[in-house]
C-alpha cells in the first residue's frame, strides 16, 4: 500500500476523525494519559466506529467497507504511526 496514494485521504482522515472523537472519553475510561498504538488501532477499527464518527460519505463509506480487515488495518498504520497517543 503507497502511503502517498491521493485515494487514501479521505480514509485516513476518517480515521483521525474517529480518534478525535473517542479518544478522550477512552483515555478516561482507561484512566490512563496515554494509550498504546495497537490498541487504538483496534479501538477505531472496532464495530462502527468509522461509520459513526469518520465523517465518510455514502460512496466513501461503501469503499471502506468493501475493503478486507487487514487492507483496513494497513490504512490504520499509516495514520497511527506514533508508539503511544494521548
Amino acid at each position: 500500500m503507497n502511503e502517498h496514494d491521493s485515494r487514501l485521504i479521505p480514509f485516513k482522515m476518517a480515521l483521525q476523525d474517529v480518534w478525535l472523537a473517542i479518544g478522550t472519553d477512552v483515555l478516561k475510561a482507561q484512566d490512563t494519559r496515554s494509550i498504546p498504538r495497537e490498541t487504538v488501532i483496534d479501538i477505531v477499527l472496532d464495530a462502527e466506529r468509522v461509520e459513526q464518527h469518520g465523517n465518510l460519505s455514502i460512496e466513501q463509506l461503501r469503499v471502506w467497507d468493501a475493503q478486507s480487515t487487514e487492507n483496513q488495518r494497513a490504512v490504520a498504520e499509516l495514520v497511527f504511526w506514533q508508539p503511544v497517543y494521548l
